[in-house]
């Protein structure tokens, strides 16, 4: 590639330079500008008296400009290279001034040996930078996932949880968002980490009322305080919430259940659902140690209880084979009518009503009124001795309040209170989800710690949007956060029913 030819102009002809025109030689030598039919933007070296070297003139669509070549040798073992550096437009610089620039950015490439424009880049870079507030930052970012969400290389969701990143950063309480990013230092960044947790978990609906209150007493900056309210905490507080929607009284108990993932869970639900319905009014008179396979279990008048195995009642006869006299009998049954029944079979999840107790030497004499799909079973009073030393051989028995999910196979009840287990298989929560009624009134209550909620939820969006024998997730429950909080709460459907009337209950940031 040849030097560019040589003109000397004087300063009114350099500004008046445009594409549409380049410079030439006339007959006489003098430089004139003459016509560039073809528009094609060109170069050329300045000829002026004073002009430094490798001083040259480029003039292309977009304007004019000076501009200085030289050479820079970048390391020893490595050979010098040619740059040019643009010094700024012929409308914004007299021809002195660019000389000026030209042998400063030129000693300069030389001493340091690094490209200027590098230089200026870097400086224009911080300078921007010292401006540009995190949430900046975070628009930025979001217009990039967007244009490669055009291009199909970004998935909405990523987009989504951009957007969600800065809202939340843009909380009063969290303040981040406009700060710039130079300024901000570990303290502050921990400090707002700190902020945006409490926050959340005070807006979070899956976190109940009571426990969001008490985090919102803690001072921010004390974390280690409300750091301290634990799993536990939430799980004993979903515990407690299940069991106050479980005892409302808008619908009758025989078409709620509770369903829990561990025995444990079961018992503590069941332990929390029993002193309610003893306020209410459901269990009365005094309360009873009846001995279980498991342990004593409590009992009063009006519990109700599930059989945990098959039995058949059959009629008691003596070593002779003649029937046992009525006063003698371990067991007795009467049909809705009062007829005096020689059998009665009770079935595993078959379920009961105690409508009586009474303690006797070394037994207790259990009374109860059958509940069955079978109208010949439905209605049938129940009455059998239990020895307080478990060696009776008739069925356990335990609360019918809450029941483990593999017990609940089967059932179907119009409302449905679950509580979350992180440790639950798919299966299991599979058969959970589809507990409820298919009638379209039934309502399902999902609750638990965070993390729980968390991994039941996951699986419920992906493997039962395409089960249709499983519960539709509750759209218009989104619309009700919305309405009670603002368009600014993330919510999750963590509250999830098959066609039922929906409450904000579960719904979480």
């Amino acid at each position: 590639m040849g030097a560019p030819p040589k003109y000397r102009l004087s300063q009114a002809q350099l500004r008046r330079l445009t594409v549409d025109q380049r410079p030439a030689f006339d007959a006489a030598g003098r430089t004139i500008l003459v016509p560039n039919p073809n528009r094609t933007p060109y170069r050329f070296a300045d000829g002026n008296q004073g002009a430094p070297g490798g001083f040259t003139i480029y003039v292309g669509p977009q304007g004019a400009r000076y501009e200085v070549r030289t050479r820079i040798k970048p390391a020893k073992d490595k050979p010098a290279k040619a740059v040019r550096i643009t010094l700024g437009a012929l409308r914004d610089l007299s021809l002195a001034t660019a000389y000026e620039l030209a042998g400063q950015d030129r000693t300069t490439a030389r001493r340091l040996k690094i490209d200027p424009r590098a230089i200026n880049q870097s400086e224009h870079a911080a300078q921007e930078a010292r401006g540009t507030t995190v949430g900046d930052a975070l628009r930025d970012y979001i217009t990039h996932l967007e244009r490669r969400q055009t291009d199909g290389t970004a998935k909405a969701n990523g987009v989504a949880g951009a957007r969600d990143a800065l809202a939340r950063l843009e909380r009063p309480e969290v303040g981040l968002a406009g700060e710039a990013v130079a300024d901000i230092t570990d303290a502050r960044l921990r400090t707002a980490w700190m902020a945006l947790r409490q926050s959340a978990m005070i807006r979070s609906n899956r976190i109940a009322a009571p426990l969001r209150e008490r985090l919102a007493q803690y001072d921010r900056k004390d974390a280690q305080a409300w750091q301290s309210l634990s799993v536990h905490a939430e799980h004993a507080q979903a515990v407690a919430d299940i069991a106050r929607g479980f005892t409302a009284p808008a619908v009758p108990l025989d078409q709620r259940i509770v369903l829990a993932h561990t025995h444990a869970d079961r018992e503590a639900l069941n332990a929390a659902i029993r002193p309610i319905l003893r306020e209410q009014g459901v269990l009365t008179g005094d309360e009873y140690a009846v001995q279980q396979p498991g342990g004593a279990l409590a009992l009063a008048v009006g519990d109700r209880v599930t059989f945990d195995k098959n039995h058949a009642f059959r009629v008691e006869r003596t070593d002779k084979g003649a029937r046992v006299s009525a006063d003698a009998r371990t067991w007795a049954a009467v049909d809705q009518d009062g007829k005096a029944l020689d059998q009665v079979r009770v079935v595993n999840g078959g379920g009961a009503t105690v409508e009586a107790i009474r303690a006797e030497k070394d037994t207790h004499r259990i009374t109860v009124r059958l509940h069955s799909d079978d109208k010949k079973v439905d209605g049938t009073r129940l009455s059998w001795l239990v020895q307080n030393d478990g060696a009776t051989k008739t069925p356990g028995f335990g609360h019918a309040y809450a029941t483990t999910v593999h017990r609940a196979q089967g059932q179907t009840m119009r409302d449905v209170f679950h509580l979350a287990n992180s440790a639950a298989s798919n299966s299991a929560v599979l058969v959970a989800f589809t507990r409820i009624k298919t009638n379209g009134v039934g309502t399902y209550h999902l609750a638990g710690d965070a993390d729980s909620i968390d991994a039941l939820k996951g699986y419920a969006i992906g493997r039962l949007d395409v089960q249709r024998n499983a519960i539709d997730l509750q759209r218009e429950a989104g619309a009700q956060v919305e309405a009670l909080h603002g368009p600014e709460v993330a919510y999750a459907p963590a509250l999830m029913k098959r066609r039922g009337t929906a409450t904000s209950y579960g719904i979480g940031v």
